[in-house]
């Protein structure tokens, strides 16, 4: 067997959890008088799938039109975060709001979708750390 299978099947499976983070949105967190923190975890590779299907056009004979980056976006915002339900009726109603895409949409500013989604992707293996290029000794 190879030095990387005796090396997966010896490990520790809780290490291998999605990765999670916290973060505060500081302008919330002013308004509110209280830390507005969003508990953030790794997109699964279904999680991930589903926003990209739902954020990709098609044109009439089958060929990609466009992806709505923020779609991607927003979604991810809402499957990643774990302590905010933006599609609460309750939420959705005190900020008058059809849909959690609206909610989000309605709480944060353009750059803070932005920026948390980047939090999100870095968690799921986007960032430019997560795989690196071995180098020969």
């Amino acid at each position: 067997m190879s030095n990387m299978m005796d090396m997966l099947l010896a490990a520790d499976v809780k290490g291998l959890e999605r990765p999670s983070s916290e973060k505060e949105i500081k302008r919330l967190s002013d308004v509110l008088g209280s830390p507005f923190i969003l508990e953030l975890e790794a997109l699964t590779v279904d999680e991930f799938s589903d926003i990209q299907k739902g954020a990709i056009k098609m044109k009439k004979n089958a060929k990609l039109e466009e992806i709505d980056t923020e779609a991607v976006q927003i979604q991810s915002i809402i499957m990643a975060t774990k302590n905010v339900d933006f599609g609460a009726e309750a939420l959705r109603e005190r900020l008058d709001a059809h849909s959690s895409r609206l909610v989000v949409q309605k709480l944060f500013l353009p750059g803070e979708i932005a920026q948390i989604y980047n939090v999100i992707a870095d968690l799921s293996g986007f960032g430019d750390e997560a795989v690196k290029d071995v180098k020969n000794v």
